[in-house]
């Protein structure tokens, strides 16, 4: 049959069991009392049957040989290529059955070692301790080569790794593999944060997982090359544990940026090795490589992204200003022309609205301003209180529009985590559901709700509707040549603050006339 895995891996200082598998009575018994006197070995009770015995050596006389060969070989293919040795005792009268033809003995390469009876006490001892080293050398043999197996494994992964998270994803499940690791937690610093990822279905909890692996051991571990724990039984993320657990944990530092941790949870009873050590300290700089070089494949991707947003942003200004510029333009020409050839009271009339034309044109200069400045140099993102924002924006518009009615349903606080920079976004807002009202007295309502990890901040108002073509340029469903108003210039200006949080811009009507303007903004634990 095929090799399958061997069972779960033990440390060196674990008790060893011996299964006499002896047919006479007295021998067996003799056998027993002998193992029971030994520290470092058990007795496997010989009444278990072979196929359910768990034991690390096997001592069996001939009879019992003959009954259970077929078992014994299957039990020494299951747990290839780990060693299970069998130690064959034999009288010594009759040693020329060994190689008769009949008794099969010798030419069955089950056997491992045989010793005649009788035979002295001490004899029987470093047979037995032989026997054992052989097996442990081949099970650190084999942890040894499936660690490689793994350690390759892993580099074809993150070779292939198009991002950070399937990059983390790779490694834990990957690393889970190995038989000797009950768990795989890679911890990586993200914006002077902890970010954890630690495989599907472990008894962890993100917060015990703060609270264990923080950043003095992050500390920890990166100036002392490696942390070993012998037992980390009932540290905070781990539920239910008793048998003692060794943990490694390994700085994952690339050119002296630390940018994480890589631990590893042994199974119960199972201590780890200098080999896998070192084998873990190499994976860890191999991780590095890859986070970096994944990081900086995305910091590439974002900028050629910004620069491309950034180019569509400048187009639209462009083309908006160029035409308002020109609109403006004309209009003061053209009553600038008429009050050169007309005389009389009407020309107070044109000179106002030459002047008001120019007000308007100014304006318009200052929002390219704003756009520009905040294109190019973008505000802080970070958390505060939304609400204080919006309080100061609405007492700025109510000051400049003093006929204007401007309400609000705002809670006491609300955090965000945004541009700060929104503020201006709100005025905006503000400023057109007043000025493109046709009424006396423009009424404009500011509310801000948050649910669901989603902070909406509404701005409505029973002024004229906004015009589709400006909604489809933001949603990109019109060309920016199609743009034709005045009043995208600000919504652009609304646009890349909100855009600039990682927020999301919504278009509604209002009932019974005017509209809704809501910025979804990410809410902040501070």
């Amino acid at each position: 049959m095929p090799a399958q895995d061997p069972p779960q891996i033990p440390s060196p200082e674990e008790t060893l069991g011996l299964y006499p598998l002896v047919s006479d009575g007295a021998n067996r018994r003799l056998l027993v009392e002998w193992i029971q006197d030994q520290e470092r070995y058990e007795v496997t009770d010989p009444e278990t049957p072979l196929s359910a015995a768990q034991f690390d050596l096997c001592i069996l006389d001939a009879e019992a040989f003959r009954a259970h060969r077929a078992k014994l070989r299957e039990r020494k293919e299951e747990t290839a290529p780990v060693s299970l040795p069998y130690l064959l005792l034999f009288p010594d009268n009759k040693q020329s059955a060994l190689t008769s033809e009949n008794g099969r003995l010798t030419n069955d390469d089950i056997i491992d070692d045989v010793v005649f009876l009788p035979i002295r006490k001490a004899e029987l001892a470093w047979r037995i301790r032989s026997l054992l080293r052989l097996r442990a050398q081949s099970r650190r043999l084999y942890r040894y080569n499936r660690l490689h197996q793994v350690y390759r494994t892993l580099n074809r992964c993150l070779v292939e790794a198009d991002d950070r998270t399937t990059l983390l994803t790779n490694v834990v499940e990957t690393l889970s593999d190995y038989d000797a690791f009950d768990r795989v937690i890679v911890t990586l610093v993200e914006d002077d944060s902890l970010e954890f990822d630690c495989g599907a279905g472990t008894a962890m909890s993100t917060g015990g997982l703060r609270e264990y692996h923080s950043a003095d051991r992050l500390k920890t571990a990166t100036e002392r090359g490696h942390l070993i724990r012998e037992d980390v039984t009932g540290f905070t993320p781990q539920d239910d544990e008793t048998a003692p657990h060794t943990e490694v944990e390994l700085p994952i530092e690339y050119e002296s940026q630390v940018l994480g941790a890589l631990s590893v949870l042994y199974r119960p009873e199972t201590a780890s090795t200098d080999e896998e050590v070192e084998l873990l300290a190499e994976l860890a700089e191999d991780i590095a490589f890859a986070v970096y070089n994944v990081q900086l494949r995305v910091d590439h991707e974002e900028a050629i992204a910004q620069l491309t947003e950034r180019n569509r942003q400048l187009k639209v200004i462009d083309r908006i200003l160029r035409h308002n510029f020109h609109n403006k333009v004309n209009v003061i020409k053209g009553y600038s022309e008429m009050a050169e050839t007309q005389a009389g009271e009407d020309v107070a009339s044109y000179v106002e609205n030459i002047n008001d034309a120019v007000g308007r044109l100014i304006e318009l200069v200052d929002k390219e301003h704003d756009i520009t400045r905040t294109l190019s140099d973008p505000p802080a993102v970070k958390s505060f209180d939304i609400v204080a924002v919006v309080r100061s924006a609405v007492l700025k518009m109510k000051r400049k529009y003093p006929d204007a009615e401007i309400h609000t349903d705002l809670p006491q606080k609300c955090p965000v985590f945004a541009s700060v920079g929104i503020g201006r976004a709100v005025e905006e807002l503000i400023e057109n559901g007043i000025t493109y009202s046709e009424k006396m007295h423009p009424t404009v309502e500011v509310q801000v709700v948050s649910e669901n990890n989603v902070v909406r901040v509404s701005i409505s108002d029973d002024g004229a509707k906004i015009p589709e073509v400006e909604k489809q340029v933001y949603a990109g469903e019109a060309d920016i040549t199609q743009l034709s108003h005045g009043l995208g210039l600000g919504l652009r200006l609304v646009e890349v603050l909100v855009e600039q949080s990682d927020g999301d811009l919504q278009f509604a009507e209002n009932e019974p006339q005017g509209s809704v303007v809501t910025m979804e903004l990410a809410t902040s634990d501070q």
